[in-house]
């Protein structure tokens, strides 16, 4: 059976930065990042059943327009509040 994986995309405190990228423990890859780079926020993520699966649509949405990508987390996530706290309630496997 394959890993549960994330595609994630995180953003600085004024929304001026995107970073994506894939993780197979979306919530250690969040703690960690946490510690490290002060300011970011999850504003948008998508699971998938494997890496190699999260790894393609990551490339796809490096692809996009920056505003294909912004209409994207507006979408789902639209006053672009962090989604840590919903992901670290997160249960393995969800």
């Amino acid at each position: 059976m394959s890993k549960r994986a994330y595609l994630y995309i995180l953003s600085n405190q004024n929304n001026a930065v995107l970073a994506m990228g894939s993780c197979v423990n979306l919530k250690a890859f969040l703690a960690d990042s946490r510690k490290k780079v002060k300011g970011m926020k999850l504003v948008y993520y998508e699971n998938f059943y494997d890496l190699e699966e999260a790894q393609a649509r990551v490339g796809e949405l490096k692809r996009q327009a920056r505003q294909e990508k912004l209409a994207l987390i507006d979408s789902l996530n639209p006053g672009w509040k962090d989604l840590w706290e919903e992901v670290s309630n997160m249960q393995l496997g969800e």
